[in-house]
């Protein structure tokens, strides 16, 4: 393994620096989630109002969209610093082909050719994981929010008949919203 970080040059350390962020947020998340979902599915059973429901909903919503943005960032910047060392490589592959036959050795031009490889596979490596996680968190987070907005369309739905409103009955409303990144 540490043989490719050295092959790979200078851009494999924010790389690293990449891989070890999104593995810490990928954990902290998971651990996060879990605890997130015990509290806001625990809420449904103290028989709070909708309204105090909607809130405490709303902030287990902030809670789990903490650490996406990062993720976003690692998804977008781990291929384009992969893409940047295959330049570099290729510029360091030129650069010897440049002094002719006399400064090319099989093992020089190999060098650059490797370090441009190498971080365009560690890019990719980094950016595909971390993708998959978001994309899993994102669905966890669309799925609780669809859970709590059914949730609060039942209780409308129990205080229409008790007392009626213009809201008509299986109207959904969706009071608890999406993340923002």
């Amino acid at each position: 393994m540490w043989h490719f970080v050295q092959k790979g040059g200078i851009v494999m350390a924010p790389l690293l620096i990449c891989s070890v962020l999104s593995l810490g947020v990928i954990l902290e998340r998971i651990w996060s989630f879990h605890r997130l979902l015990g509290i806001g599915r625990k809420n449904e059973e103290q028989n709070l109002s909708a309204e105090e429901l909607e809130n405490k909903w709303s902030r287990v919503v902030r809670d789990m969209s903490k650490g996406l943005t990062i993720l976003e960032t690692i998804v977008t910047v781990a291929p384009m610093l992969g893409l940047l060392g295959t330049v570099f490589g290729v510029i360091n592959t030129f650069e010897l082909l440049g002094h002719g036959p006399a400064g090319l050795g099989k093992n020089q031009l190999g060098l650059g050719l490797a370090e441009a490889l190498i971080t365009t596979a560690a890019g990719l490596v980094i950016a595909i994981p971390t993708l998959v996680a978001l994309n899993a968190f994102r669905r966890k987070i669309d799925n609780f929010i669809d859970e709590c907005n059914e949730h609060l369309t039942k209780e409308e739905n129990k205080r229409h008949v008790e007392t009626p409103s213009e809201t008509k009955p299986g109207d959904r409303t969706d009071r608890i919203r999406g993340y923002s990144l």
